[in-house]
Parts: C-alpha cells; structure tokens; sequence
C-alpha cells in the first residue's frame, strides 16, 4: 500500500514539478492500492507534539537555536506513524535555512529525535531503488 497525506497532494501540485511528474503523480495517487490520509484532530495534535519534542530535544543537546520541523512536514510524518507506515520515503533530507531566523529540519533528521513518548517511530528515506513511489523520481 503506497499512502500520503492529502497535504502532500497540495504540495506537488504547488511546486509545478513539470507536466511528466506531475503526470505520475496523478496516476500513482489514482492507484488501487494508495490511500490518501486526510488530517484529522489526532493526525494534528500528533504532529504538534512531535514538532514541540524534536525542538526540545534537539535545543538540549546542541548550542544555538535549533532547527525546527515545519508543520507541514510534521504533518506528513505524523500521519505515517499513524497509518503504521514501514517507511515515509521524502525528498527533504537535508536541514536549511530559509532565512536568518527561520532554519528547518529536514524530515530524514525527525529520527534524531525518536523515541517521541506516545508516538510510534517511523522510518524516514530518501528514495533509493526498491522504495514504494521512487519511480516518480528521474
């Protein structure tokens, strides 16, 4: 079973990818085996206390202001743990700074954070050869 949060579908459509990505997009989304996820109240509160742990967590063990998972990515990773997901397969890897005062983790970075107390740990990659949805990715 391949799923995404609907947050995610708004996002690809948004980032004008190109007409052949976006095509793909649209047919693995339209397959029997994919399950959108809309964000319910527990997908949310779930995303909020991860957001809050990885801040605190990572603001304890290094000097300087953290960076800081963006809701929309704490979205996305909440509702893999939530849907039981073996794995979240997601292009942002990397932390970065968008501006001088705002630097965002990337989601391959929230396992620094595990073990989050309630919440079940997911496996977080960047895709690789055999991952569910890589074929999207040229």
């Amino acid at each position: 079973m391949l799923a995404t949060s609907t947050v995610a579908i708004g996002e690809v459509i948004a980032a004008n990818l190109g007409d052949a990505v976006e095509e793909a997009f649209e047919l693995m989304i339209r397959r029997r085996n994919f399950q959108p996820f809309t964000v319910t109240e527990s997908i949310a509160r779930d995303a909020a206390r991860l957001r809050s742990h990885c801040y605190k967590r990572l603001k304890a063990s290094s000097p300087g202001e953290p960076y800081l998972l963006t809701m929309p990515d704490a979205i996305h990773v909440a509702t893999a743990m939530r849907a039981g997901a073996d794995v979240l397969v997601t292009l942002d890897t990397d932390n970065k700074t968008v501006k001088t005062n705002r630097r965002e983790l990337g989601m391959t970075q929230v396992s620094k954070c595990y073990p989050v107390p309630d919440l079940r740990s997911v496996r977080i990659e960047a895709p690789a050869l055999g991952l569910p949805g890589t074929d999207l990715i040229g």
